[in-house]
């Protein structure tokens, strides 16, 4: 049987089984966590951060929700336009779900997609033509775990069974200690991170997060406002050029203004097999030391981000702009004296400016944004063949076949247009519209996207809608190619998901 005929029928098949099982039953599955990929919270939750009513750093994903729920349960809604209070009382009602201990809740879901898109962005899409999965999930005062298992039909990587959304956390103080398989994303972007974003599935990771964005009690300290802090250690796949190497995740961001987010993040992929693995490998790693002078001292593929959002001060528009600026490995042998030297060089680029308002009874974010993924803002001319590659971790900055930052992978470039609209029954409508090169000189060895250049135009329209027996998530995109070898091609995809208890 073709494997698009075997599709047609596990789809069909399931669909039955779903519609047999959800009939009745409203969407309830408490977490408390809010997932990248959830674009209407993260409209939301945006928006509420504009008008002051939530104060912690929101670039950072996934985000804890007992922090959100702290800041919006109580917040007054004095002064706040009505499209705002109505996102105000959908946040609410979200993080009063959320903070309800469950014993024992499941979900299961099936999707589709025709021709799945090679271009992520944030939103969460089906990755493959078809799967389809269930998750349990328990969640105590202290404590909190789901298993989410999916099996994939044909999938691109091999990998039929997959535990990707499965986690285990603890709460510690103030900190939540997980061991999971979560899609995590680092910067203020919407159509792309250039350091870690939820292009690559999730890497298996023991994470260290902070809960609560506290201000330091400190008179010293206290000026940098709210403050989070992120800390990853994970282990890639074993068919690359040294088995299983060891990935590092490093992100802090503060937000010493109302209007103002910083953020600063580093990664590494270092280890694996036949590779320093030492202590003193791995203290060369945290402190940003290499030698391009012998390998075997070279201990990690390295990158490094600053990022900030800006709300502008109100005029008749309201308006943010952001930013992100990611450098490859450092230049420096080790031992060098200056500072300047241990600075990341070969340098991406990412800047983006954003508005919103009220449609109606909704609220609408737009946005306008330009990636680039070439080597250029710190050389003369343009480095190619250069992000996300690495002379001695072959492989480079890519997880089962896809590369962890920007989906453009290396040497691209991308403007778009996109935004997402909340309807005043709480479902996005979403649409992106991008001006996309991919691998621009041809010379981007290990691009994921194309091995020769590409130019295409892409849209994008997505819409999610929350139904008596459960959510719908449909989703079409059209590509273009102006240039390259392949093809115009006409994109579908569609999830359905029920809550079964």
């Amino acid at each position: 049987m073709p494997p698009s005929e075997r599709s047609q029928r596990l789809l069909s098949s399931l669909t039955m089984l779903l519609l047999a099982l959800g009939l009745g039953v409203q969407p309830l599955c408490a977490d408390p966590w809010i997932p990248a990929g959830d674009v209407a919270t993260r409209s939301d939750l945006q928006l509420l951060a504009d008008y002051g009513v939530i104060r912690e750093p929101s670039q950072t994903w996934p985000r804890s929700w007992p922090e959100v729920a702290r800041a919006v349960l109580d917040a007054p809604v004095d002064g706040l336009p009505n499209y705002v209070v109505v996102a105000l009382a959908r946040v609410r009602a979200a993080a009063e779900a959320a903070g309800k201990t469950t014993p024992l809740a499941a979900r299961v879901s099936i999707a589709g997609a025709v021709h799945p898109t090679r271009l992520r962005t944030f939103e969460d899409s089906p990755r493959e033509n078809a799967q389809a999965g269930i998750s349990v999930t328990s969640f105590g005062d202290n404590y909190s775990a789901r298993l989410n298992v999916t099996g994939a039909l044909d999938p691109s990587d091999g990998q039929q069974i997959r535990l990707d959304g499965s986690y285990a956390s603890v709460l510690a103080g103030n900190w939540s200690l997980t061991l999971g398989v979560q899609d995590r994303w680092f910067g203020p972007g919407n159509d792309g991170s250039l350091i870690l974003s939820s292009n690559a599935r999730p890497i298996p990771m023991l994470t260290l997060d902070r809960n609560y964005a506290d201000p330091f009690e400190s008179s010293w300290l206290s000026w940098i406002g709210p403050w989070r802090l992120s800390l990853g250690y994970g282990l890639l796949e074993g068919n690359r050029d040294f088995a299983h190497p060891h990935f590092i995740s490093i992100r802090g961001s503060i937000r010493p203004f109302e209007s103002l987010e910083l953020g600063a993040a580093r990664v590494a992929i270092w280890c694996g097999k036949d590779r320093p693995c030492s202590a003193r490998a791995l203290k060369d790693v945290l402190f940003g030391n290499e030698s391009s002078l012998d390998d075997q001292k070279n201990p990690a593929n390295q990158l490094a981000q600053l990022d900030f959002r800006w709300r502008l001060p109100r005029a008749w528009l309201p308006l943010a702009v952001y930013g992100s600026l990611v450098g490859e490995d450092s230049i420096s042998p080790n031992g060098t004296p200056d500072i300047k030297d241990y600075l990341p060089s070969r340098r991406l680029g990412q800047i983006g400016v954003e508005t919103w308002g009220a449609i109606g009874g909704g609220s609408v974010r737009m946005h306008a944004e330009f990636a680039d993924t070439v080597c250029r803002y710190s050389v003369p001319d343009p480095d190619y063949d250069c992000a996300y590659e690495h002379h001695i971790y072959t492989d480079g900055y890519r997880y089962r076949g896809r590369v962890i930052g920007h989906a453009l992978d290396g040497d691209g470039q991308s403007f778009s247009v996109g935004g997402t609209y909340v309807d005043d029954f709480g479902d996005p409508w979403s649409f992106t519209a991008r001006s996309v090169e991919i691998n621009i000189a041809g010379l981007s060895r290990g691009n994921t996207v194309s091995s020769d250049r590409r130019k295409l135009y892409n849209l994008e329209f997505s819409h999610r809608r929350e139904i008596k027996i459960g959510t719908v998530e449909l989703g079409v995109g059209y590509d273009h190619i102006t240039e390259g070898n392949a093809d115009d091609r006409l994109r579908a995809n569609l999830r359905f998901s029920v809550d079964l208890f």
